[in-house]
């Protein structure tokens, strides 16, 4: 096991029995916000899933580029939340000896099994032949942009064996490069599903949605809480490299999976694009970073600005005040300058 661990609990830090040290605190509150986020699909996926595949019936014959593009986030996001869950299980914990990020990651990881169930039940409503179902799910999962969004995660789960011993870098690389993943790759689909939700369709994905998407947030906050926490974090240059490189992938995503534009639901490939470079940006400057699109906007109307802010500093997030803030709309934004 490697000897680099996380920021970890010391003697007289009583081993995170309560009351919490301070030191240790804001481990403990993130460990607290992702507790109280914690959902089911019987809760609020399974009894609309009728209406939805309703829904699919009609879209395959109405509108078939966004037919063939949800089809293409649902099966990503299927695969993409079994991996980001054995990325918490499997190579993150292992190394947390500090509790309550023990803890975080165990809470992070339960939840992507949620996920990938409710994706699961998503994608199995769309048609009752599951023949038909397979076959669609092969044809879209062979895109090169789908590949390689899950590749970019299968490089932890299949493991070479390199360890913190071996590169001091590893757990600094690990974490921006799953704050990627969940952050950059989910966020600009998760866009398109508030498209849909916005003309009032599929009930059962956009609620869903909203959470999972709510979820995904708090694990980049989670992630970057705790990459801030690192002793040895990366210079900005090497930050940027693995930025670009997801973001690139993303952009990709929306030539490879997308046929063309969707205007009847406000979906242009240009402003979906732009869209990412907008989130990549609220990340790096939640790291600490300088953005690498400083002229990126948000030209999404569907997309409300208190989505982008429920992503705040870490200073912020600690305010009891935030989340309040967030859910009435009037959270300052941490990001005017971008």
């Amino acid at each position: 096991m490697a000897r680099v661990y996380f920021p970890r609990v010391k003697e007289d830090d009583n081993l995170g029995i309560l009351p919490v040290p301070k030191s240790r605190e804001i481990y403990y509150k993130r460990w607290k916000a992702q507790q109280e986020r914690h959902w089911t699909n019987e809760m609020k996926v399974t009894p609309l899933l009728p209406v939805d595949q309703k829904h699919w019936n009609e879209l395959e014959h109405s509108n078939r580029p966004l037919y063939d593009l949800l089809t293409n986030i649902i099966l990503f996001f299927k695969c993409s939340d079994y991996y980001a869950g054995q990325i918490s299980a499997r190579h993150i914990l292992p190394y947390c000896e500090n509790v309550w990020i023990a803890a975080m990651y165990s809470l992070h990881s339960s939840m992507e099994t949620v996920h990938n169930e409710s994706y699961s039940m998503l994608a199995d409503c769309r048609f009752s032949d599951a023949a038909e179902n397979a076959r669609v799910e092969r044809i879209a999962l062979a895109k090169p942009s789908i590949g390689k969004m899950i590749n970019w995660a299968k490089r932890y789960v299949d493991d070479d064996g390199t360890t913190a011993d071996d590169d001091p870098d590893y757990l600094a690389v690990m974490l921006l490069q799953f704050i990627c993943f969940e952050g950059i790759f989910f966020t600009g689909w998760f866009a398109v599903i508030y498209a849909v939700k916005a003309k009032g369709k599929f009930p059962a994905l956009c609620g869903a949605n909203e959470y999972i998407a709510q979820d995904e947030w708090l694990h980049v906050l989670n992630n970057t809480c705790v990459y801030l926490g690192l002793s040895r974090q990366l210079q900005q240059s090497k930050v940027h490299g693995i930025f670009a490189e997801a973001v690139t992938i993303a952009k990709e995503f929306l030539h490879d999976g997308m046929s063309g534009d969707i205007p009847e639901f406000n979906l242009h490939r240009a402003d979906l694009a732009e869209y990412i470079e907008l989130v990549s940006n609220i990340i790096l400057k939640g790291l600490n970073y300088e953005p690498l699109f400083p002229n990126a906007r948000l030209k999404l109307p569907f997309v409300k600005n208190k989505d982008l802010y429920t992503f705040a500093s870490i200073h912020e997030s600690n305010d009891p005040n935030y989340r309040e803030a967030v859910s009435t709309g009037a959270a300052v934004d941490p990001f005017e300058d971008l």
